[in-house]
């Protein structure tokens, strides 16, 4: 939590506003590659890497434009390895976000359909 919240103070904080990182500022960068890296170390700890990606790297309670801002500044710090992982990571979410509508819409179906009899 200590460098996701280290990254979020001096990087994503600026990057939200759209706003260049300065020198001191551009030294906290490495924060999102190592957690990145360290989220391939196994399945709980990558859950709680997500977990802090949506809450404090890439916050959910952000606009769209400072999220994508974010995403940017992140995606163009990262090795390429990283690159890939960070979009495995997203690509897991979005499918996982995708079951959850597919869910909520047969639970919907259902009790429609239980209204109707």
């Amino acid at each position: 939590i200590g460098l996701a919240k280290l990254f979020e103070k001096h990087v994503s904080a600026r990057w939200k506003l759209g706003q260049r990182l300065d020198g001191n500022q551009k030294k906290f960068t490495w924060c999102s590659t190592r957690l990145i890296q360290v989220s391939r170390t196994d399945p709980i700890t990558s859950f709680f890497v997500e977990q802090l990606l949506d809450e404090v790297l890439v916050p959910l309670k952000a606009s769209p434009e400072e999220r994508i801002r974010c995403l940017i500044g992140i995606f163009a710090n990262l090795v390429d390895a990283e690159k890939k992982k960070l979009k495995v990571i997203l690509s897991l979410k979005s499918v996982l976000a995708d079951c959850v509508r597919q869910i909520m819409s047969i639970v919907t179906e259902m009790k429609q359909d239980k209204e109707n009899k």
